[in-house]
């Protein structure tokens, strides 16, 4: 196992070749936004292109799921710059992030709440300022959920969580809106399923 700094990768130059990547992202998908994306892609990365590539996310009160956790392949010390003013960037910001990375890897997502979660509740013990909520902490959660299809992945947890959201709930949305214009329509079917199946397990 080897563990590998992103953003000091690249601050070493060792980057793959940017026209390579720009001809596999761009021969699966549109263009994207910001094409400076195709000079962060890591050489020791490129090198495995076409294995598996786990967006490993941890459940959070805010909803942010798979697809965002690829956010933090953006190795750019000014995030500010990629949520854009009054994050009107971030949602293009994750869609490119992914379109590059599910180019390049057979991608799978795992979004967990295994042990210790923050639960939002409206006289929590704890306050978070932003977005600003109260919440608790719950042990022994025990939520997990994988799939192949981030974006119905991520639907079916956006749908699962509706009641931990407020003032996030477009922020978290407008990249599933996008992805289905982009890259393909959510299974509308196991959402609905799932919400039958599991109800309001995460309104503990």
């Amino acid at each position: 196992m080897e563990y590998i700094n992103v953003t000091e990768e690249v601050w070493r130059g060792n980057i793959a070749d940017p026209n390579e990547v720009k001809r596999a992202v761009e021969s699966h998908f549109k263009l994207v936004a910001t094409k400076k994306l195709y000079n962060m892609v890591l050489k020791k990365l490129y090198d495995l292109r076409g294995s598996t590539l786990i967006s490993l996310a941890k459940l959070k009160m805010y909803a942010s799921f798979c697809m965002k956790n690829l956010f933090g392949m953006i190795p750019d010390l000014l995030r500010p710059w990629w949520h854009g003013p009054n994050h009107s960037k971030i949602a293009r910001s994750i869609i490119d992030v992914n379109k590059v990375y599910q180019s390049l890897f057979n991608v799978y997502g795992i979004c967990e709440a295994l042990h210790s979660t923050a639960v939002p509740h409206p006289e929590g013990e704890y306050e978070l300022i932003l977005p600003r909520m109260r919440y608790n902490i719950v042990d022994g959660f025990e939520v997990a959920a994988f799939g192949r299809d981030l974006v119905s992945l991520d639907a079916i947890l956006l749908n699962l969580s509706e009641g931990w959201i407020s003032q996030s709930a477009e922020l978290n949305l407008k990249p599933i809106e996008i992805a289905e214009e982009e890259f393909w329509a959510c299974d509308r079917e196991a959402v609905r399923e799932s919400k039958e199946k599991v109800g309001n397990w995460l309104s503990r």
